[in-house]
């Protein structure tokens, strides 16, 4: 039987499911509906996505983050594409491979700021384009929040969006902590996606106290078209869609999506005030979502590293991340221990 763990920082993925995901799924869970996405749970989270980020866009479920972001990205690339990111994203460093694998296209990693991708980045290699021996940079991927749990401002977002397409490139955010950004920023939703040029995003549930579940956003609807082929080809179309749609339904009913971001923020907060407490330690960056890096004394890090599950980078800060239902009272017990 598996080991639980009262407390966990390894990842927000370690967390359990809101106990009101649970029930939503288990309330779809009688009788016989629609296969495919073409019951009326299905239909109804699509117009709770609409009603979210505008009328303009497609919605599409998928089963995690990897699948959406390489369905979001097939519908992006063409031939010999380059896929510009950073060094430290997801599809860089955590999906083994399988987005250059699957849709043919090549990463183009470059080193981060912070964490984060710069318009001036994209405008280099956008002035490069033209030579038939090299790949040919037609799509921008970022991460909101970044792997280093900074946030982009709506006008970084805008800047990058703006280079991407003044070079005829696509501009893919995986948001996989999506939720978090919106928190941490206290702006509205579409405000921070399809407002800033964004053409598609994945919209992140595992990480914010789903079972599992990801949304695949258009906001450029061209990129959209004839893409229920693509779903089916990347394995994300689920038969029986109404479990995910209905994680998605009870999430975006009544802010329950924020309410859950917003309390892995303010815990990674409340975290991050506690440990500079302690001599010897120091923040790596300034913590802006529910992700923080810390460096601490050998023996100190070996024990937070125990006693939370937490990983140590390569650099050898500790990576702490916090969840929707970390307490105030599990950091103060923490405290104690150390």
């Amino acid at each position: 039987m598996s080991e639980f763990y009262d407390l966990s920082f390894y990842s927000d993925n370690s967390s359990p499911a809101h106990p009101r995901i649970m029930a939503a799924m288990q309330a779809v869970n009688e009788g016989f509906m629609g296969s495919y996405g073409s019951d009326t749970v299905s239909s109804q989270a699509r117009e709770a996505f609409k009603e979210l980020l505008g009328e303009g866009i497609e919605v599409f479920f998928a089963f995690n983050g990897t699948g959406a972001n390489i369905a979001a990205l097939g519908a992006c690339v063409k031939r010999a594409s380059g896929i510009v990111c950073t060094d430290v994203a997801h599809i860089n460093c955590a999906e083994v491979g399988a987005p250059e694998k699957l849709t043919g296209a090549r990463l183009l990693p470059q080193a981060n700021s912070n964490g984060k991708l710069l318009p001036e980045q994209i405008d280099k290699l956008g002035a490069k384009r033209g030579n038939t021996h090299r790949v040919y940079p037609d799509v921008v991927s970022i991460s909101q929040t970044t792997e280093m749990g900074s946030v982009y401002t709506v006008e970084e977002l805008r800047a990058i969006s703006s280079a991407a397409h003044r070079h005829g490139m696509a501009v893919h955010m995986d948001g996989a902590r999506f939720a978090n950004a919106v928190a941490a920023l206290k702006c509205h939703p579409a405000e921070l996606s399809g407002g800033t040029g964004i053409d598609v995003m994945c919209f992140g549930g595992t990480k914010n106290g789903f079972a599992f579940g990801e949304a695949i956003v258009f906001f450029n609807r061209g990129l959209a078209e004839n893409f229920s082929w693509l779903h089916k080809q990347y394995l994300q179309l689920a038969s029986k869609n109404r479990y995910i749609a209905a994680q998605f339904l009870e999430a975006l009913k009544g802010g329950l999506w924020l309410e859950m971001a917003g309390n892995a923020n303010i815990a990674a907060a409340y975290l991050a005030k506690c440990l500079m407490r302690i001599g010897g330690v120091k923040l790596v960056l300034p913590v802006e979502s529910n992700i923080l890096f810390v460096k601490a004394p050998p023996e100190l890090a070996r024990k937070l590293i125990a006693m939370t599950n937490a990983n140590e980078d390569e650099g050898g800060a500790v990576r702490l991340v916090t969840s929707f239902c970390t307490t105030k009272k599990q950091i103060d017990n923490l405290m104690k221990k150390l």
